[in-house]
């Protein structure tokens, strides 16, 4: 969900872009199917299940586009327009959308606190925007990374060891074995690896595969890494579910290895399996699409969270798989909708979509 509009657009970042926003949609949708009771390992409990590992690595993806925009060398980003262009607009974005949920949620009577704390924190889904402001931030450094072949190397490998592993193995550990878990978050507090730790990887990862020329052997693997990873989210989840008897999400953390195997492998397949044609009404139509991803993800959230009120129906109304594509389809249609017309609005578009 980058900032930065190309005059040379890449056409399949657009796609990608796209892709991500649709999947952020399945994703918030399909958590509801763990909000109404449903057992665990029922026909809708696995609905649920399967599209929230696939759908996981949006926001992985959504940060990987930004690095292989932001951190492209060739594309000159000094401080005053990192911030007085892209951070305010992230800003006002935040201020306005983050206020307009809390109005929505003190409107329906819920408690004062938990209002002013879902509005300061972003609540399900504008924490994101917290999280990026930080990559821009952090910018200026990350391209000095970025764009050292050795050092961008070296960094991704910190990043792996402390970051995919780590989490990984903190995600195992906390469900067999608990009281491992605060041993390890010592170690990692102590070695004071922040640098190379959380979503600055997936940015700088985004540059590296976006630069990178990858054979076609390497490719097949990273795909069918991918695949693995989106199965072993799925069995994982599912097990550890079953077997504490509620859902647990543990392995649905953006930086566990499943997570991050399956935004590497949509991104590779995206970049040499999307055609990159910039004429014609598909790229057309793209480039649009993708100027309305970031209003489009800063207001759908508002229909999920009020669908069956709005619409008059929800995900147990009918066959599971049915309502969520019915679900899915309204609400990625009326959020795209109301981007596209906050889009033509001149002062609107820039400072809050």
């Amino acid at each position: 969900m980058s900032a930065i509009q190309r005059e040379d657009r890449i056409i399949w970042l657009d796609k990608l872009r796209v892709t991500a926003c649709l999947m952020v949609i399945a994703l918030h949708v399909a958590d509801l199917f763990f909000t109404v009771g449903e057992p665990v390992g029922s026909y809708r409990w696995n609905t649920g299940n399967v599209i929230s590992s696939l759908t996981r690595c949006a926001i992985p993806l959504f940060v990987m586009i930004s690095g292989s925009l932001f951190l492209d060398p060739r594309k000159e980003i000094g401080l005053k327009t990192l911030y007085g262009r892209y951070i305010l607009r992230i800003a006002t974005a935040f201020i306005f959308w983050s206020g307009l949920y809390a109005a929505l949620q003190y409107s329906q009577g819920i408690r004062v606190r938990t209002v002013v704390r879902d509005f300061v924190t972003g609540g399900v889904h504008l924490w994101f925007l917290y999280m990026i402001v930080g990559m821009y931030i952090v910018t200026p450094l990350l391209r000095k990374i970025a764009n050292s072949k050795n050092t961008r190397v070296y960094f991704l490998a910190l990043w792996i060891a402390t970051t995919v592993l780590y989490n990984t193995l903190r995600a195992f550990f906390s469900i067999l074995s608990p009281r491992v878990t605060p041993w390890l978050d010592t170690a990692a507090a102590e070695s004071d690896l922040y640098l190379a730790y959380g979503y600055t990887g997936f940015f700088v990862l985004g540059w590296y595969l976006r630069e990178k020329e990858l054979t076609k052997t390497v490719r097949r693997v990273i795909y069918a890494l991918g695949i693995l990873g989106a199965a072993f989210t799925v069995a994982a989840t599912h097990f550890f579910s079953k077997r504490n008897g509620i859902l647990d999400n543990t392995f649905y953390n953006n930086m566990t290895v499943g997570i991050t195997l399956q935004a590497v492998a949509l991104f590779v397949f995206f970049k040499y399996n999307v055609k990159n044609a910039k004429s014609g009404r598909t790229a057309k139509a793209f480039a649009k699409a993708s100027s309305c991803v970031f209003g489009t993800y800063l207001v759908h959230q508002l229909f999920v969270n009020n669908f069956d009120r709005l619409f008059g129906f929800g995900l147990n109304s009918f066959d599971p798989i049915l309502s969520f594509l019915a679900v899915f389809c309204i609400v990625t249609v009326c959020s795209a909708a109301v981007s596209y017309v906050f889009n033509l609005i001149p002062g609107v578009k820039k400072y809050l979509v």
